[in-house]
């Protein structure tokens, strides 16, 4: 309703100065003739709405608002967490040359997303040593814990 009264308002305002500002001349009556139908169908709006929404004047006045798609929201989330996954991958694959593959283990928490930790698969030869760098740069850098996946 108040949408509908700030154009109502708006419209009659700005063709009230416009009518006031403009000078004698042939073509005012043709502005001021264009000012009475703008002001006409801005008030009239909601009677071309009343048919179009089925007789309903409720739906003629009532807010409009963004909904959220939950479906929408979860599959930015899974983009998100494949397209981390890829750069934590290649960076630990840059540093360790034993790493197969990375996989981001998530938990969701109210309206956030936190990874919980990181699975790294690597191949079966890996020393403890290296598996233990590879745990103490993830818990350094990236602040989270990993878990090490051997692959036979």
């Amino acid at each position: 309703m108040n949408e509908y009264l700030l154009s109502v308002i708006g419209t009659v305002l700005f063709s009230a100065i416009l009518l006031a500002i403009l000078p004698e001349g042939k073509t005012t009556e043709l502005i001021k003739g264009m000012a009475r139908l703008t002001c006409l169908i801005a008030i009239l709006t909601p009677v071309a709405q009343f048919f179009v929404e089925g007789g309903d004047f409720n739906a003629i006045f009532q807010e409009k608002s963004i909904e959220t798609q939950a479906s929408f929201i979860e599959y930015c989330s899974d983009k998100h967490i494949k397209e981390a996954e890829n750069l934590l991958e290649i960076e630990l694959k840059n540093r360790y040359s034993s790493i197969e593959s990375v996989a981001l283990q998530c938990v969701q928490e109210s309206h956030n997303i936190r990874v919980e930790y990181v699975k790294i698969f690597v191949v079966d030869a890996i020393s403890f040593e290296q598996e233990g760098a590879i745990k103490e740069c993830l818990e350094k850098e990236f602040g989270c814990k990993g878990v090490i996946c051997r692959i036979v």
